[in-house]
């Protein structure tokens, strides 16, 4: 079935057509390197990956279904939609904004118009005949992206959900997803270039973000294990005085068991440690507020 065209009044309409269809486009890029980026620096960082994991899987999540989310959008098949297909659909009814000297026309001191190719013409119709169908529902990778959305995405397909975890929910493969983001770049450049001289960037300003994240807590990871290197003679120092002190007191008080127990308490409190009845750390004393102690 046909898109419903969209038809607009003049060039300026048309325009808000190319940029909102253009922020779906470039969220689907965005939020996929975003994706991209994140695996790439967890497998770089498997410290940092190991010390925010739960963090990181619901990260990775959320950056995969804004994609892909943003990604349908782009080709969804509503009639009544903004969305590639009855956006190129519009064009083909609008011809007469395209082509440099339409651009020319309209924006005759635009530097960037200058420098049009000379044969930056009307569309070719034969070429926006086959976009169109690259955006359409018979092409086999915008098939498998509505099988996705309407089972998984967008929907909650009833039919699998019946069948529990035995389901084999559908899924894209990278390659798919990514043909259909190439696609969607290159057909919306292409006629806005036609348009107004104009393409518009996929890749993030914080595209590099990710990295300088990884990099800076793998500097705080190596610290903490720095510190605790230093710290280890001193602590160790600290538990060979303890267990000495220890042995004191048993041999002190041999055959009076009740106050070696007191005097191994009082000793290990001192110290911050627990111990059991030998008088052998077992840990460390929990903090306590010490208003509530005061009170006590």
């Amino acid at each position: 079935m046909a898109s419903k065209t969209i038809t607009v009044a003049d060039d300026i309409e048309f325009n808000a057509l190319i940029q909102a269809l253009a922020r779906d486009v470039v969220d689907a890029h965005i939020y996929w390197d975003q994706h991209n980026a994140l695996l790439t620096q967890m497998e770089k960082w498997p410290e940092v990956q190991t010390e925010g994991w739960p963090f990181w899987y619901y990260t990775l999540q959320a950056h995969r279904r804004t994609a892909l989310a943003s990604l349908a959008r782009a080709f969804d098949q509503e009639q009544s939609s903004l969305h590639l297909r009855s956006w190129l659909s519009s064009i083909r009814e609008h011809l007469h904004l395209f082509g440099k000297d339409a651009v020319v026309k309209r924006r005759p001191g635009d530097p960037f118009v200058q420098w049009m190719n000379a044969d930056a013409a009307v569309p070719d119709p034969a070429v926006l005949d086959l976009d169109i169908k690259l955006c359409s529902k018979s092409d086999p990778d915008v098939s498998a992206l509505f099988v996705y959305r309407n089972n998984v995405l967008a929907h909650r397909g009833a039919k699998l959900s019946r069948q529990g975890d035995s389901a084999n929910l559908p899924d894209l493969f990278v390659e798919q997803i990514e043909r259909l983001l190439a696609r969607a770049r290159d057909i919306l450049n292409r006629y806005s270039y036609l348009f107004d001289a104009s393409f518009f960037g996929m890749t993030p300003l914080g595209h590099d973000a990710v990295e300088r994240v990884f990099k800076g807590m793998q500097r705080d990871l190596d610290q903490r294990k720095a510190d605790i290197a230093a710290q280890a003679p001193t602590v160790e120092t600290k538990r060979l005085d303890f267990m000495r002190q220890i042995q004191l007191i048993n041999d002190e008080s041999a055959g009076n068991h009740e106050k070696a127990s007191k005097d191994r308490e009082a000793l290990a409190k001192r110290f911050g440690h627990t111990i059991d009845s030998g008088g052998q750390i077992t840990g460390v004393v929990p903090w306590t507020n010490p208003s509530k102690q005061d009170e006590a």
